[in-house]
């Protein structure tokens, strides 16, 4: 599966969990302990209008960072315009190819996207969790994901300080599903 087909596929996913979150959920925790439930959705539909800036500059855009709250009105809605945005900036003849430039650090387009898709395909396991839903995701799409953080990410880049991107990683039975295989792979407990 092609990796712009993979973030379609896990946008949908995160966009099914987003529709089953109320607003009297938002003041929630969730597994990211910086935030709560409002936190992480702005930070979920903000990134995917932030990935769109960097799939079409190569920078990320102007105010990133700001303070739009995209849970006020429709948050399903706001989700689906920044999915369509997203979508199409990085179905862009160029993109995957571009150098981009994160917070970070500069990378080539095709290593921004696999974490932005990672990024958003784990945060819908936290929504899911957070507002007691199904966190079950497509074993497909983690078997994906699972692929790129191993190849990614080392022990030397975890830490248990709040906040940190990345925790130590966390135990699973060996038969464990490819979605907690994932998500403990990532510091959280499935």
């Amino acid at each position: 599966m092609e990796l712009i087909d993979m973030l379609e596929k896990g946008h949908a996913s995160t966009a099914r969990i987003l529709a089953g979150v109320s607003p009297d959920q938002l003041g929630q925790p969730t597994p990211c302990s910086e935030w709560d439930v409002r936190g992480l959705i702005n930070h979920i539909v903000g990134g995917a209008f932030f990935f769109a800036a960097v799939a079409e500059t190569g920078k990320p855009p102007e105010g990133a960072g700001g303070d739009t709250d995209f849970t006020a009105g429709d948050m399903a809605e706001n989700y689906a315009q920044a999915v369509k945005a997203d979508l199409a900036a990085w179905a862009r003849p160029g993109a995957l190819e571009q150098m981009c430039e994160l917070p970070f650090g500069t990378m080539p387009g095709q290593f921004a996207l696999s974490l932005h898709f990672v990024d958003n395909l784990t945060h819908g396991w936290d929504l899911a969790r957070a507002t007691g839903q199904d966190e079950t995701l497509d074993p497909e799409l983690c078997g994906a994901a699972m692929a790129m953080v191993e190849a990614s990410i080392s022990d030397d880049i975890r830490s248990t300080q709040p906040g940190a991107p990345f925790g130590p990683k966390v135990d699973v039975a060996d038969g464990a599903a490819p979605h907690e295989r994932l998500v403990a792979f990532l510091g959280r407990h499935p």
